[in-house]
């Protein structure tokens, strides 16, 4: 009798080895009928975003997949923290130069957005309150003023820069003056 035990024991062991085997694969092939699966072979699930396939790209809910080029205004600050790392094209007002290397700018047309910290890797020179720019640069998290500095190979006045210390800024590879909007 304990042969036989060990023998149904056995029995039953397999078939539930084989149900479990077994079900994954019926899972998947239920899942591929009549839908696109959402993750595919190879990809690494504990990415979040992994595998992901985008709609329509013409839906309204597709992802932009392209950097920020437009007016600073409210809604780029509402939503700055999505452009951290990001290189990002800007048309803004000089609201008060700080140092030949940095300055704030402000919204067009006399928007009430928060003035953003620009620096740039060079000098910029003459630059006057309601200037009119197109700003090229990358969107930091932080000032860390001393990380700027090893970046620039610059010695900056701290006095200047450190009540933008821990705000986000903008360090900018390019600053022009923008011919569209002058007088």
């Amino acid at each position: 009798m304990e042969e036989m035990m060990g023998s149904t024991t056995r029995k039953t062991w397999a078939k539930k080895a084989a149900t479990l085997a077994v079900l994954p694969a019926a899972v998947l092939g239920v899942t591929g009928c009549g839908e696109q699966s959402v993750y595919e072979a190879g990809v690494d699930l504990e990415d979040p975003d992994a595998g992901f396939i985008a709609g329509d790209e013409e839906s309204d809910n597709s992802l932009d997949s392209g950097p920020y080029d437009e007016v600073y205004d409210q809604s780029f600050w509402d939503e700055l923290t999505i452009y951290f790392g990001e290189e990002v094209t800007l048309s803004a007002q000089v609201k008060e130069p700080l140092d030949p290397r940095a300055f704030t700018i402000a919204g067009m047309d006399d928007t009430t957005v928060n003035p953003l910290l620009v620096i740039h890797e060079g000098e910029v020179e003459q630059l006057e309150p309601g200037q009119a720019l197109i700003i090229n640069g990358t969107v930091h998290e932080y000032l860390d003023i001393e990380m700027v500095e090893e970046e620039l190979g610059v010695d900056l006045d701290n006095t200047v820069y450190e009540q933008w210390e821990n705000d986000p800024y903008l360090l900018a590879t390019s600053v022009k003056a923008d011919a569209a909007s002058a007088p």
